[in-house]
């Protein structure tokens, strides 16, 4: 027998979940979480998937601060810029927003804080999916 798997129902009933995670969480903390997601370049589908990803946020009720660079960026100030993330205790996770621009052929997942890092990604699952 065959099951029809109904993607847009299972991700709003997790999002619904989440967001009831969080009013809970805020309502025993006092704390609300954060997000900042940061994107490099002009890539459509990636401003498209990052628009959506801040939409969720927002409906689930984590703060969401996007931040774009220009592919021109140095590599320095996007490592800067993700240090001082690293450093805010105001901020609860940190998404890098990929692809990356091809230049930036780093292992960027070392930079996010491994307790901030929101994509899930670490340094060995970059290379080996787990």
């Amino acid at each position: 027998m065959t099951k029809i798997f109904d993607g847009k129902k299972f991700a709003q009933n997790k999002e619904a979940l989440l967001a009831k995670k969080v009013v809970d969480f805020k309502s025993k903390t006092g704390i609300s979480p954060k997000l900042v997601s940061m994107i490099v370049g002009d890539n459509p589908a990636s401003h498209l998937y990052l628009k959506y990803k801040q939409q969720s946020a927002l409906r689930t009720g984590i703060a969401f601060e996007k931040v774009e660079f220009p592919e021109s960026a140095k590599l320095d100030d996007l490592i800067a810029f993700i240090g001082e993330k690293n450093l805010d205790n105001k901020i609860h996770g940190i998404m890098v927003q990929l692809p990356l621009p091809a230049r930036y052929q780093i292992r960027y997942t070392r930079y996010p804080s491994a307790s901030l890092r929101a994509s899930g990604l670490r340094v060995l699952n970059a290379i080996n999916p787990e």
